[in-house]
């Protein structure tokens, strides 16, 4: 493992369990468009291969915080996050690489180890409106 993997072990598994982690790492290769494959990555720090993503599901799993993880659905996090809770919405692409451009229509989807309760909007709350 290398020592970037270790340094965010350490940082996710001593995170509070009282607190909540939101990861949001960048897109598995497989799952990007080819026009972006091809114009080499959208970051300048780029952590898209399968052992980068299975030594961050390693760190999250020992997370004692409460977990929020988003990305695309695939094979490789339905094994990866087996057991965790989950939810996903159609969203429309978006394309960096061509401004003013959207791509296909795709499934977000944010997978926690904790319960994602159900909240009907953004400003309702429980009893009523906010």
């Amino acid at each position: 493992m290398s020592s970037a993997h270790n340094t965010t072990r350490r940082r996710v598994t001593g995170a509070a369990g009282a607190g909540v982690l939101y990861c949001d790492p960048p897109y598995l290769d497989s799952t990007r468009s080819g026009l972006a494959r091809s114009c080499g990555g959208d970051y300048a720090h780029d952590t898209n291969t399968e052992v980068d993503y299975r030594a961050l599901a390693g760190a999250l799993a020992s997370a004692k915080a409460t977990v929020l993880l988003s990305g695309y659905g695939g094979p490789l996090y339905a094994k990866l996050y087996q057991g965790w809770w989950r939810t996903g919405m159609a969203v429309q692409r978006p394309t960096s690489n061509r401004p003013g451009h959207t791509g296909p229509s795709v499934v977000e989807v944010i997978w926690s180890n904790r319960p994602l309760a159900h909240q009907p909007g953004l400003f309702t709350v429980e009893g009523g409106a906010a």
